[in-house]
Parts: C-alpha cells; structure tokens; sequence
C-alpha cells in the first residue's frame, strides 16, 4: 500500500505544478479533504481564491515542485519539496515545504504543509492584503 500512496502524493503534487491546486484536489483527493498549514490552519476553503492571486501574479511557467526525499508508512506520505516559481514583478518564490499526506482508499483525505513561512509571508503577504483590500 506505501507504493500506491506514494503515487498518489506525488500526483498530487505533479497535477498542483501542471494545472493548479482545484485540479490536484478534484482529482486526488477525498471529498471531505483537509489542508491544514501552521500558521493558518485549515485552508481548503480558501485555496481557489489563493490560487487566483498566484496564477495572476506567476509567469506562464507556474509553480514546479523538486522532491528531495519521500518517507512512507502506512496510509502517511512524508515528501519534502522545494517549489519554484517566477512573479511577473520579477521576484522568485523558492520555497521548502514537508508535506505530510493521509491517504485513505487511494484518494488524499489530509494534507498537512509545512514551509518556510516566512519566506511565503515575504513574497505573498503583500500581495495577498492588496487583493483582499480590492
């Protein structure tokens, strides 16, 4: 079973980097998914107007993710991963994450992300408030 939840991580995060994260959830995930991140808890209910903002603000090559190592046991996927992406301002959004995956019956019933918070706030934040304000 750790071969096929594996696979299906690494769908997931492959299908984020091809056709964003709607996409990775609609096709890898359970209907009663969870996306939970340190700083800001569950997120799923949010990630289409996060994703919005990042498509308008990333050049045509999008977000790409680097696997630099996969631990699985079980129904949990352990990936660590740096993300790559260009903003149209011209800044780099180069992130680390640990992205730890339950899967259930071959679809992603929770995600939990960790990342260089700080670094997301950095290239993020200020965009993210100008949205909002608008």
């Amino acid at each position: 079973m750790p071969d096929r939840n594996v696979e299906v991580a690494l769908d997931f995060l492959n299908t984020m980097s091809r056709d964003g994260m709607t996409a990775a959830i609609n096709k890898c995930c359970t209907s009663n998914f969870a996306w939970w991140a340190p700083s800001q808890g569950e997120v799923q209910n949010a990630i289409s107007q996060f994703e919005i903002i990042m498509i308008d603000n990333m050049d045509e090559e999008g977000l790409t993710f680097t696997v630099k190592g996969i631990t699985a046991q079980d129904d949990r996927v352990a990936i660590e991963a740096e993300s790559h992406a260009k903003l149209k301002s011209g800044s780099r959004y180069n992130n680390h994450y640990h992205f730890l995956f339950i899967v259930a019956d071959g679809k992603i019933a929770r995600l939990n992300e960790y990342n260089d918070s700080l670094h997301s706030a950095e290239i993020w934040g200020a965009i993210m408030a100008a949205a909002m304000a608008d």
